[in-house]
């Protein structure tokens, strides 16, 4: 900070920006305060362009293209530290749906393995029911051809 900046000032800009992007990480935090860093010395490089131009009407050329670079280079380093901060954002985003893509499919496959394993258990009672139909009818012929012997 110069003597005649206010850090009241770069707070509240800090601030302002953590409440509007909120970073979830300290990646995310970091690449915030890059962002309000950036954003306070192109502020400052603009306010001494205007000290390039002298009360007689001159201008001091040299000191005007320095400061106009230096408000385009952290200008750009500002743009940058946004748009990695979205990339980051976009990537989460993508791995998330790609894990609930990813969880979605597997509770589909174990759907379908348990309706597999209950049709299977499905067949096995039919099974075990026609086995006992025809127990059943072994055990009547049985019991009918008893019933035959003992009136013959």
């Amino acid at each position: 900070m110069l003597p005649h900046e206010s850090t009241d000032a770069y707070s509240l800009l800090r601030i302002t920006l953590l409440q509007e992007h909120r970073p979830e990480n300290e990646t995310e935090r970091l690449l915030v305060d890059r962002m309000a860093q950036h954003h306070w010395l192109r502020s400052r490089a603009q306010a001494f362009e205007s000290g390039c131009f002298r009360e007689d009407g001159t201008l001091d050329d040299k000191r005007l293209a320095l400061f106009m670079r230096y408000r385009t280079s952290h200008e750009r380093a500002f743009s940058k530290c946004l748009a990695e901060l979205l990339k980051l954002r976009a990537e989460k985003r993508k791995a998330e749906i790609g894990f609930e893509s990813q969880k979605r499919t597997e509770e589909e496959q174990t759907r379908k393995q348990e309706q597999h394993e209950m049709a299977k258990e499905h067949h096995t009672w039919e099974i075990l029911l026609a086995e006992a139909k025809v127990d059943h009818q072994q055990v009547l012929t049985l019991n009918r051809d008893e019933e035959a012997k003992r009136a013959a």
